[in-house]
């Protein structure tokens, strides 16, 4: 299966089920035109209809010499109309990106057990004031549970433990580490003592909240495209590039302990796109990764069996793989973001259906629903869940 994206709002629109040379974007409802080469074959004509019961025995017998061509003619288009229907069924599940969730949509199945999740509170709206979000893009908390939330226009904002407005900082566009930034930052962390990290530009920058400033950088063997704080003090850091992902284990000082080259490709025999791979570390150090469809643009191709959570031991070996792609529970359509908790349980946001629950081996536990398609997700000191999308941020208040 193929998709394209609307030029609109980024939407992507399924081919196969657009027979018309226009179709309307269903969250914009734009008229996007149909590349020529993505419109499926039209449908077989209809059979012609038979001749009432009554005249069939008189005019069967004249006209059966004529009618030859035209059986011969029906079959053939039958036989192909079942031949494509069996490569449809046996082409692996393969797309693009998948449209932004719809508040109250739920992907998965019926047997699915969805929870209705409380919220403390909710705040935000799109524009550029203290409080208003311009594509919000991830979100951090702090030891104090202080949010921190990114938007696209190198703001970093400073919100209180109930969501009260209280600073922002601006990532410099130019640094000795990388120049010319234009959006971002895609990736924010904040660690218990306040200190909040981005990844932009490739590289990683640290914020020092006692001097107001950014202050450090660090840069990988290749662009950096997504990183996660270890329990004590060490960083989880994904690189590389159209070549490779590589996954390294820094220690407090900064030091690499580690480093795994083609950490997730190896284990799927094929080389997936390293900027959309997302990672996530639990207290003890297990580091958990996803191919994050869902959070890149553009068309991308995948097998249902590339986008499952891998999991890693603290020195970055390979323990086992859980969930994958498909609509039954546990499964996963567009993931784009993945978090985990004091307990070590797995969260993983879906652009097309809420957040799934997954224990630390791999078992499915439940599925939350969402106000609205999650962009970044974060867990406060207190373990409830705070997630941001659509330029509005929430605090979850998740069973024990």
């Amino acid at each position: 299966m193929k998709a394209f994206a609307c030029p609109q709002c980024g939407a992507s629109l399924e081919s196969d089920a657009t027979y018309n040379a226009t179709a309307e974007c269903p969250y914009c409802h734009s008229t996007v035109i149909v590349p020529p080469e993505l419109r499926p074959p039209p449908p077989p004509p209809p059979p012609p209809k038979p001749q009432m019961f009554s005249n069939y025995e008189a005019q069967a017998a004249p006209k059966l010499a004529s009618s030859v061509p035209r059986i011969v003619a029906f079959v053939l288009v039958g036989f192909l109309f079942i031949v494509f229907l069996i490569l449809v069924l046996v082409t692996p599940n393969r797309k693009s990106t998948s449209p932004p969730y719809t508040p109250g949509q739920t992907r998965q199945s019926e047997t699915a057990k969805v929870s209705p999740t409380p919220y403390t509170f909710t705040f935000g709206a799109e524009g550029t004031g203290p409080g208003l979000f311009q594509d919000a893009q991830d979100v951090a908390v702090d030891g104090e549970g202080n949010i921190f939330v990114s938007d696209d226009t190198l703001r970093v904002q400073k919100f209180s433990s109930k969501g009260e407005y209280i600073s922002q900082w601006t990532v410099p566009s130019n640094t000795k580490y990388v120049t010319k930034i234009r959006g971002g930052p895609d990736r924010l962390l904040a660690d218990r003592k306040g200190n909040v990290y981005v990844v932009i530009g490739g590289v990683l920058l640290r914020y020092d909240v006692a001097k107001a400033d950014w202050i450090a950088g660090a840069t990988d063997s290749g662009h950096i495209y997504d990183s996660a704080l270890k329990a004590d003090g060490g960083i989880v850091v994904v690189s590389g590039n159209d070549d490779n992902d590589d996954l390294s284990v820094l220690d407090a000082q900064g030091k690499t302990g580690k480093r795994v080259h083609q950490f997730i490709s190896t284990q799927l025999d094929k080389q997936i796109p390293v900027k959309a791979l997302k990672v996530a570390v639990d207290g003890v150090g297990n580091i958990f990764a996803i191919y994050a469809l869902g959070s890149v643009y553009g068309t991308h191709y995948y097998d249902n069996e590339d986008l499952a959570v891998f999991r890693f031991t603290a020195d970055g070996k390979y323990v086992n793989r859980f969930g994958g792609g498909g609509k039954d529970p546990g499964q996963f359509d567009s993931p784009n973001a993945i978090a985990v908790d004091g307990q070590s349980r797995v969260y993983v946001c879906d652009l097309t259906g809420g957040i799934s629950v997954f224990t630390a081996d791999g078992r499915y536990v439940e599925s939350l629903q969402t106000p609205y398609w999650v962009q970044g997700m974060a867990f406060d000191p207190a373990d409830n869940l705070v997630i941001v999308g659509d330029n509005h941020v929430s605090k979850l208040v998740l069973k024990k």
